[in-house]
Protein backbone atom coordinates (compact mmCIF):
# COMPACT_ATOMS: atom_id res chain seq x y z
CA UNK A 1 0.00 0.00 0.00
CA UNK A 2 1.46 3.29 -1.37
CA UNK A 3 2.84 5.29 1.92
CA UNK A 4 -0.04 7.92 1.55
CA UNK A 5 -2.53 5.82 1.35
CA UNK A 6 -1.22 3.89 4.30
CA UNK A 7 -1.09 7.34 5.93
CA UNK A 8 -4.98 7.97 5.41
CA UNK A 9 -6.15 4.54 6.44
CA UNK A 10 -4.28 5.23 9.49
CA UNK A 11 -5.69 8.81 10.09
CA UNK A 12 -9.39 8.14 9.41
CA UNK A 13 -9.04 4.56 11.23
CA UNK A 14 -7.76 1.47 9.22
CA UNK A 15 -11.81 -0.01 8.78
CA UNK A 16 -11.91 2.89 6.04
CA UNK A 17 -9.65 1.06 3.85
CA UNK A 18 -10.57 -2.56 5.03
CA UNK A 19 -10.49 -4.69 1.93
CA UNK A 20 -13.99 -5.10 0.16
CA UNK A 21 -14.14 -8.92 -1.48
CA UNK A 22 -14.84 -8.78 -5.20
CA UNK A 23 -17.95 -10.65 -6.17
CA UNK A 24 -15.83 -13.83 -6.95
CA UNK A 25 -14.61 -13.84 -3.52
CA UNK A 26 -18.55 -13.59 -2.37
CA UNK A 27 -19.90 -15.89 -4.32
CA UNK A 28 -16.93 -18.38 -2.94
CA UNK A 29 -17.50 -17.65 0.40
CA UNK A 30 -21.35 -18.19 -0.07
CA UNK A 31 -20.27 -21.70 -1.26
CA UNK A 32 -18.53 -22.16 2.10
CA UNK A 33 -21.23 -21.42 3.93
CA UNK A 34 -23.53 -23.37 2.35
CA UNK A 35 -21.17 -26.10 3.00
CA UNK A 36 -20.64 -25.57 6.68
CA UNK A 37 -24.40 -25.44 7.21
CA UNK A 38 -24.64 -28.92 5.56
CA UNK A 39 -21.58 -30.40 7.67
CA UNK A 40 -23.47 -28.61 10.92
CA UNK A 41 -26.56 -31.06 10.28
CA UNK A 42 -23.89 -33.78 10.17
CA UNK A 43 -23.04 -32.85 13.40
CA UNK A 44 -19.12 -31.95 11.90
CA UNK A 45 -18.18 -29.09 13.62
CA UNK A 46 -14.68 -29.06 13.53
CA UNK A 47 -15.10 -29.37 9.02
CA UNK A 48 -17.73 -26.68 9.23
CA UNK A 49 -15.50 -24.46 11.68
CA UNK A 50 -13.05 -24.85 9.16
CA UNK A 51 -15.16 -23.93 6.11
CA UNK A 52 -16.33 -20.82 8.15
CA UNK A 53 -13.37 -19.26 9.11
CA UNK A 54 -12.41 -19.52 5.42
CA UNK A 55 -15.94 -17.48 4.60
CA UNK A 56 -15.15 -15.27 6.98
CA UNK A 57 -12.00 -14.10 5.73
CA UNK A 58 -13.00 -13.75 2.02
CA UNK A 59 -15.73 -11.73 3.64
CA UNK A 60 -16.11 -10.85 7.23
CA UNK A 61 -19.07 -8.79 7.09
CA UNK A 62 -21.38 -11.57 6.32
CA UNK A 63 -23.48 -11.96 8.78
CA UNK A 64 -25.01 -15.29 8.29
CA UNK A 65 -21.33 -16.38 8.35
CA UNK A 66 -20.44 -14.88 11.40
CA UNK A 67 -24.07 -16.21 12.98
CA UNK A 68 -23.32 -19.34 11.73
CA UNK A 69 -19.85 -19.03 12.98
CA UNK A 70 -21.86 -18.17 16.74
CA UNK A 71 -23.97 -22.03 16.27
CA UNK A 72 -20.50 -23.81 15.79
CA UNK A 73 -18.95 -22.51 18.67
CA UNK A 74 -21.41 -22.66 20.84
CA UNK A 75 -23.50 -25.78 19.93
CA UNK A 76 -20.09 -27.81 18.82
CA UNK A 77 -18.03 -26.64 21.40
CA UNK A 78 -19.43 -24.93 24.17
CA UNK A 79 -16.95 -22.26 23.52
CA UNK A 80 -19.04 -19.10 25.02
CA UNK A 81 -16.71 -16.43 24.08
CA UNK A 82 -15.82 -17.22 20.68
CA UNK A 83 -19.69 -17.63 20.08
CA UNK A 84 -20.54 -14.27 21.93
CA UNK A 85 -17.88 -12.34 19.89
CA UNK A 86 -19.50 -13.91 16.53
CA UNK A 87 -23.36 -13.39 17.58
CA UNK A 88 -22.18 -9.70 18.14
CA UNK A 89 -20.56 -8.81 15.17
CA UNK A 90 -23.56 -10.66 13.01
CA UNK A 91 -26.07 -7.81 14.82
CA UNK A 92 -23.71 -5.27 13.80
CA UNK A 93 -23.29 -6.41 9.96
CA UNK A 94 -26.77 -7.89 9.75
CA UNK A 95 -28.70 -5.30 6.89
CA UNK A 96 -31.81 -7.16 5.78
CA UNK A 97 -33.30 -7.84 10.03
CA UNK A 98 -34.67 -10.64 8.94
CA UNK A 99 -31.74 -12.47 10.92
CA UNK A 100 -31.46 -9.89 14.07
CA UNK A 101 -34.41 -12.11 16.04
CA UNK A 102 -32.66 -15.11 15.33
CA UNK A 103 -29.39 -13.45 16.03
CA UNK A 104 -30.68 -12.47 19.12
CA UNK A 105 -32.94 -15.60 20.62
CA UNK A 106 -28.96 -17.44 20.06
CA UNK A 107 -27.16 -14.49 21.71
CA UNK A 108 -29.57 -14.77 24.84
CA UNK A 109 -28.46 -18.36 25.04
CA UNK A 110 -24.83 -18.25 25.20
CA UNK A 111 -25.23 -15.42 27.50
CA UNK A 112 -27.26 -17.83 29.98
CA UNK A 113 -25.29 -20.63 29.74
CA UNK A 114 -22.23 -18.25 30.66
CA UNK A 115 -23.71 -17.41 33.95
CA UNK A 116 -24.90 -14.33 32.94
CA UNK A 117 -28.60 -14.19 32.63
CA UNK A 118 -29.45 -10.28 33.62
CA UNK A 119 -27.91 -9.55 30.15
CA UNK A 120 -29.26 -12.45 28.31
CA UNK A 121 -33.37 -10.86 28.78
CA UNK A 122 -32.94 -7.59 26.96
CA UNK A 123 -31.50 -9.96 23.99
CA UNK A 124 -34.59 -12.47 24.50
CA UNK A 125 -37.67 -9.48 24.59
CA UNK A 126 -36.25 -7.73 21.70
CA UNK A 127 -36.13 -11.10 19.82
CA UNK A 128 -39.67 -12.27 21.35
CA UNK A 129 -41.76 -9.15 20.47
CA UNK A 130 -39.88 -8.99 16.80
CA UNK A 131 -42.35 -9.37 14.08
CA UNK A 132 -40.10 -11.02 11.50
CA UNK A 133 -39.70 -13.65 14.29
CA UNK A 134 -41.19 -16.61 13.15
CA UNK A 135 -40.82 -18.53 16.20
CA UNK A 136 -40.46 -16.57 19.16
CA UNK A 137 -41.88 -18.85 21.70
CA UNK A 138 -38.35 -20.38 21.63
CA UNK A 139 -37.54 -16.29 23.00
CA UNK A 140 -40.17 -17.01 25.32
CA UNK A 141 -38.45 -20.36 27.02
CA UNK A 142 -35.58 -18.76 27.34
CA UNK A 143 -36.81 -15.74 28.64
CA UNK A 144 -38.10 -18.61 31.01
CA UNK A 145 -35.05 -20.09 31.62
CA UNK A 146 -33.50 -16.64 32.24
CA UNK A 147 -35.92 -16.14 35.13
CA UNK A 148 -35.44 -19.54 36.48
CA UNK A 149 -31.69 -18.73 36.76
CA UNK A 150 -32.37 -15.22 38.09
CA UNK A 151 -34.63 -17.12 41.00
CA UNK A 152 -37.57 -15.20 39.46
CA UNK A 153 -39.61 -18.42 39.65
CA UNK A 154 -42.92 -16.63 39.07
CA UNK A 155 -41.56 -14.76 35.76
CA UNK A 156 -40.01 -17.95 34.82
CA UNK A 157 -43.54 -20.23 35.27
CA UNK A 158 -45.09 -16.61 33.15
CA UNK A 159 -43.02 -17.11 29.88
CA UNK A 160 -42.49 -21.00 29.86
CA UNK A 161 -46.00 -21.47 30.06
CA UNK A 162 -46.34 -19.20 26.90
CA UNK A 163 -43.94 -20.82 25.11
CA UNK A 164 -45.72 -24.33 25.97
CA UNK A 165 -49.18 -22.73 24.93
CA UNK A 166 -47.56 -21.76 21.65
CA UNK A 167 -45.51 -24.80 20.65
CA UNK A 168 -46.42 -27.73 23.29
CA UNK A 169 -43.59 -29.65 21.11
CA UNK A 170 -40.99 -27.59 23.09
CA UNK A 171 -40.22 -30.50 25.21
CA UNK A 172 -37.16 -29.38 27.05
CA UNK A 173 -39.74 -26.63 28.68
CA UNK A 174 -41.86 -29.05 30.62
CA UNK A 175 -38.68 -30.04 32.69
CA UNK A 176 -37.73 -25.84 33.50
CA UNK A 177 -41.26 -25.20 34.56
CA UNK A 178 -41.44 -27.91 36.21
CA UNK A 179 -38.42 -26.81 38.25
CA UNK A 180 -39.53 -23.44 38.61
CA UNK A 181 -43.03 -25.01 40.00
CA UNK A 182 -40.68 -26.96 42.54
CA UNK A 183 -39.38 -23.34 43.16
CA UNK A 184 -42.44 -21.76 44.02
CA UNK A 185 -43.12 -24.64 46.41
CA UNK A 186 -45.72 -25.68 44.03
CA UNK A 187 -44.97 -29.86 43.83
CA UNK A 188 -48.50 -30.70 42.66
CA UNK A 189 -47.64 -28.60 39.55
CA UNK A 190 -43.89 -29.94 39.25
CA UNK A 191 -45.26 -33.50 39.05
CA UNK A 192 -48.43 -32.62 36.63
CA UNK A 193 -45.85 -30.67 34.16
CA UNK A 194 -43.34 -33.85 33.92
CA UNK A 195 -46.41 -36.39 33.16
CA UNK A 196 -47.65 -33.82 30.64
CA UNK A 197 -43.96 -34.13 29.28
CA UNK A 198 -43.86 -37.83 29.11
CA UNK A 199 -47.36 -38.17 27.66
CA UNK A 200 -46.76 -35.62 24.73
CA UNK A 201 -43.01 -36.20 24.00
CA UNK A 202 -43.30 -40.21 23.96
CA UNK A 203 -45.45 -39.90 21.05
CA UNK A 204 -43.92 -41.87 18.32
CA UNK A 205 -43.36 -38.99 16.21
CA UNK A 206 -41.44 -36.46 18.99
CA UNK A 207 -39.64 -39.43 21.01
CA UNK A 208 -37.13 -39.95 17.90
CA UNK A 209 -36.18 -36.19 18.38
CA UNK A 210 -35.79 -36.08 22.27
CA UNK A 211 -32.48 -36.91 23.59
CA UNK A 212 -32.64 -39.67 25.94
CA UNK A 213 -31.05 -37.77 28.41
CA UNK A 214 -33.90 -35.43 28.98
CA UNK A 215 -36.34 -38.83 29.39
CA UNK A 216 -34.06 -40.05 31.92
CA UNK A 217 -33.16 -36.52 34.02
CA UNK A 218 -36.72 -35.96 34.13
CA UNK A 219 -37.70 -39.43 35.42
CA UNK A 220 -35.59 -38.88 38.23
CA UNK A 221 -36.91 -35.33 38.97
CA UNK A 222 -40.00 -36.81 39.05
CA UNK A 223 -39.02 -39.62 41.41
CA UNK A 224 -37.84 -37.18 43.75
CA UNK A 225 -40.90 -34.84 43.33
CA UNK A 226 -42.90 -37.45 44.32
CA UNK A 227 -40.58 -38.30 47.34
CA UNK A 228 -40.80 -34.52 48.45
CA UNK A 229 -44.61 -34.97 48.03
CA UNK A 230 -44.43 -38.32 50.64
CA UNK A 231 -45.39 -40.40 47.96
CA UNK A 232 -42.79 -43.18 48.55
CA UNK A 233 -44.17 -46.23 46.29
CA UNK A 234 -44.60 -43.40 43.37
CA UNK A 235 -41.08 -42.25 44.06
CA UNK A 236 -39.87 -46.20 44.08
CA UNK A 237 -41.69 -46.86 41.03
CA UNK A 238 -40.29 -43.84 39.08
CA UNK A 239 -36.97 -44.62 39.87
CA UNK A 240 -36.93 -48.34 39.14
CA UNK A 241 -38.22 -47.05 35.42
CA UNK A 242 -35.56 -44.62 34.69
CA UNK A 243 -32.85 -48.11 36.14
CA UNK A 244 -34.80 -49.87 33.13
CA UNK A 245 -35.18 -47.94 30.31
CA UNK A 246 -32.00 -46.06 30.26
CA UNK A 247 -29.72 -48.28 31.61
CA UNK A 248 -26.15 -46.50 30.06
CA UNK A 249 -26.55 -43.13 31.22
CA UNK A 250 -24.96 -41.55 33.85
CA UNK A 251 -28.08 -40.41 35.62
CA UNK A 252 -28.98 -43.56 36.12
CA UNK A 253 -26.28 -43.62 39.33
CA UNK A 254 -28.55 -40.78 41.03
CA UNK A 255 -31.76 -43.07 40.37
CA UNK A 256 -30.27 -45.51 41.89
CA UNK A 257 -28.65 -44.57 44.55
CA UNK A 258 -32.15 -42.96 45.49
CA UNK A 259 -34.12 -46.44 45.11
CA UNK A 260 -31.52 -47.73 47.62
CA UNK A 261 -31.82 -45.53 50.33
CA UNK A 262 -36.06 -46.35 49.84
CA UNK A 263 -35.66 -50.06 50.36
Amino acid sequence: MPYRILGLCILLGLGACAHTPTPNEVREAKALYSGAKSLIEEKRYRDALQDLQKAEKLYPKDSKTQYLLGVVYFTGFGRTTEAESHLRLALKHEQKKELVPQIQNLLGVVLIEDGRPQEAISHLEKARANLLYRTPWFAAQNLGLAYLRLGDASRSIQFLTSALEQDPNLCGAYSQLAEAYDQSDKLVDSISTLERFFNHCQSETLKPYVPKTLFASSLYKLGMYHLKNDDVDSAKKTFSMCLEEYPALKIVDDCKKSLKLLQ
